[in-house]
């Protein structure tokens, strides 16, 4: 089952337990397939939000997302260490421009990020 709470005013936290779908053969392979496939889930979610603009009233409002992203035991082995990780990958998606998605990286840097679609 996948989690997901708010988190702060308008922070929101994601809990993605079972990410992928099929078994990597050894470690190496399970942190690129593992980052892959999380950073294949956001850019689902971000585009998710994007193409479903808000009505109020008559009145057309659209959203969209920054996501921050990081991966147990990759990027923390602890609840703090992986919030630290992901909220580090978050201020960088919303300083890169928001509507994107940033994995923080295991050495510590930002490895990745989602291509954004201006509309």
């Amino acid at each position: 089952s996948d989690y997901f709470f708010r988190y702060g005013g308008e922070e929101f936290l994601l809990v993605l337990p079972l990410v992928y779908t099929q078994a990597p053969r050894n470690n190496l392979e399970k942190s690129k397939f593992d980052e892959t496939n999380t950073l294949a889930a956001a850019e689902r979610l971000r585009l998710a939000i994007l193409n479903q603009p808000l009505k109020v009233g008559k009145k057309r409002v659209d959203i969209s997302v920054s996501i921050g992203m990081a991966i147990f035991p990759l990027h923390g082995q602890r609840y703090e260490e992986l919030l630290k990780c992901a909220d580090t990958a978050l201020y960088q998606a919303k300083d890169a421009g928001r509507n994107c998605a940033f994995m923080y990286g295991a050495d510590k840097k930002m490895s990745k990020k989602t291509q954004k679609n201006r509309e």
